[in-house]
């Protein structure tokens, strides 16, 4: 009787009736209500911290032996041909339709004076004079660190610390070289023991992630109402042509990589919308692409049935370095800024416009919220552009936008590794064995 009654419950939690409720009521609390949601935002915060607790064990565990079994069973050129393949197309195919609906809905263009007028006491309230930028001499952009210090800064002096600062790009390094160099040695008693004991942390650390599910309604609504209670109508109002137009391009990017997620794996767009709900409701409320991570791969394997070998191995590649969401912003802002300071861009502005954002985002590796705005400066610089002033206007809507860049990153990272890995097959890796056995 216990038994059943405790199933209704689990049931009930993790139905979407359980979890609109939450969204609704944490909609209402952190707009009408800014003082309860200070008592309730802690509960997001906890589910937070809960998730990403789990990040890095699953991270390191799954890279590590999936690189290490790709290796020693002779096939891993395969992964990194379709690897080299798809994440360029993607990536380039995200930048070109940022561009294209930037272009077709100017953000910038056709301003009134009332609406410059509002954006100058914004900016002029941050200390910063928005009129003098608009209409003196551009200022000089400062230029980022070199491509040879980006490579010195993927090598970690010590793991330890890079895990600490959650360096995510110096931890990718280090599982995948020793995946590698696992992976090279004879399979014997002396690797086979410690990628067994890998393997079992991965299963573990999934199977908190399956118990961190049934407190996602309490969750998603301490998030919502945190976030939703900071975000200033005025600011909405004043920048509402760019707002509109950024979560536009998400929703598009996303819609597409939903229909092509739903056609590599042989399942209708309800099926495949249904499967990784999960990940998506995530990415939504934490705004952290990684914090997603366990849960994608879980969408991906058990949802829709794509191997774990390669799926452990491809997605956290694609939500690390292939950042789509701050792709499509960048070039959305930068059009943006190009308007305000009526600046028209020339066929090779648009050129380099389209790689810049690839690059700039890219960039944002390890970086979340604000940090990743300052990575426009990137596609600034080379057009002649100034990040300043415009950096104040974006700070402030930012709190609406990062839910839908968040989204975009996790959605086409789940489609690209889709069409990188192979559909699973009743001998897939160990992984599944290893976690349907710690789940039953």
């Amino acid at each position: 009787m216990i038994t059943l009654s405790t199933n209704k419950l689990k049931d009930f939690i993790s139905s979407p009736q359980a979890i609109l409720s939450s969204v609704v009521v944490g909609a209402l609390i952190g707009t009408q209500s800014p003082q309860l949601s200070s008592y309730v935002a802690p509960l997001g915060n906890i589910y937070l911290t809960l998730f990403t607790m789990c990040v890095f064990p699953i991270l390191i565990s799954g890279i590590v032996v999936s690189v290490a079994r790709l290796i020693s069973k002779n096939d891993s050129g395969y992964y990194v041909k379709r690897i080299l393949i798809y994440f360029p197309i993607f990536l380039l195919s995200t930048s070109l339709l940022a561009v294209l609906v930037g272009f077709i809905f100017n953000p910038g263009k056709g301003l009134d004076s009332g609406t410059l007028q509002a954006l100058g006491v914004l900016v002029n309230q941050s200390a910063v004079d928005l009129q003098v930028n608009l209409t003196g001499e551009l200022a000089p952009v400062e230029t980022g660190p070199g491509f040879s210090s980006f490579l010195v800064g993927l090598i970690p002096a010590n793991i330890i610390y890079a895990v600490n600062t959650e360096n995510t790009l110096q931890v990718l390094f280090f599982c995948i070289v020793s995946g590698i160099a696992l992976g090279v040695l004879p399979q014997s008693q002396t690797t086979e023991p410690l990628l067994l004991v890998l393997e079992s942390v991965y299963s573990a650390f999934q199977t908190l992630i399956t118990w961190l599910k049934y407190l996602l309604p309490f969750g998603l609504l301490g998030l919502l109402a945190g976030q939703l209670s900071e975000i200033s109508m005025t600011h909405v109002s004043v920048m509402s042509n760019f707002l509109l137009v950024s979560i536009f391009t998400f929703v598009l990017l996303f819609i597409f990589s939903a229909l092509l997620l739903s056609v590599r794996s042989k399942k209708t767009l309800k099926e495949v919308l249904f499967k990784i709900k999960e990940p998506l409701l995530l990415a939504f409320t934490t705004q952290s692409s990684l914090a997603c991570l366990p849960s994608s791969i879980d969408s991906l394997t058990n949802g829709l049935r794509f191997e774990s070998k390669s799926t452990n191995l491809v997605l956290p590649l694609a939500i690390t370095l292939c950042r789509f969401g701050p792709i499509a912003y960048f070039a959305i802002a930068t059009i943006f800024v190009s308007s305000l300071y009526q600046s028209p861009l020339g066929f090779g502005d648009i050129i380099i416009l389209i790689v810049a954002s690839i690059l700039a985002g890219m960039a944002t590796s390890g970086q979340s919220g604000i940090l990743t705005l300052t990575m426009l400066s990137i596609v600034l610089s080379p057009l002649g552009l100034p990040l300043d002033a415009v950096l104040v206007l974006l700070i402030a809507i930012d709190p609406l936008i990062n839910p839908f860049r968040t989204l975009t990153i996790v959605g086409i990272s789940m489609t690209v590794t889709s069409f990188i890995s192979e559909q699973a097959t009743d001998e897939d890796s160990l992984y599944e064995e290893n976690e349907s056995m710690a789940l039953s």
